[in-house]
């Protein structure tokens, strides 16, 4: 698959998601770095839908990066070899590298990368 043939639909189930993490960095009563400081879970489920510009989902493996962003500084990366059944994906985000401590201050986003092309928009946490 080339990169102008990717293109990814981040179903509402990802939005559900983040907002879930917000909640969660919210309530959560690990400690915080700095003033402007949130934990959030170490773990953090994330789902989302992949399909091809036609609107067909993506099927079989793919290699994805996930990318922890606070403005324009990477805060945090992970890559997985992710199972699609029809275009849909389910990872756990931090089962590889441990999520850090996110600055609350700043807005968050979360990249997400497919067989080394970037998908967009990103997505605001």
């Amino acid at each position: 698959m080339t990169r102008t043939t990717i293109a990814a639909v981040i179903s509402l189930l990802a939005l559900a998601t983040f907002a879930t993490i917000k909640m969660a960095a919210q309530s959560n009563a690990g400690p915080a770095k700095g003033p402007d400081a949130v934990s959030i879970p170490e773990l953090i489920q994330h789902r989302g839908k992949l399909t091809d510009l036609a609107g067909t989902p993506i099927t079989g493996t793919r290699t994805m990066v996930f990318r922890l962003y606070a403005g324009t500084e990477q805060l945090w990366s992970e890559s997985k070899q992710v199972s699609l059944d029809q275009g849909v994906f389910n990872v756990l985000l931090g089962s590889v590298n441990p999520i850090p401590t996110i600055p609350e201050s700043r807005p968050c986003s979360l990249e997400t990368i497919v067989d080394g092309a970037p998908v967009a928009p990103k997505i605001q946490i």
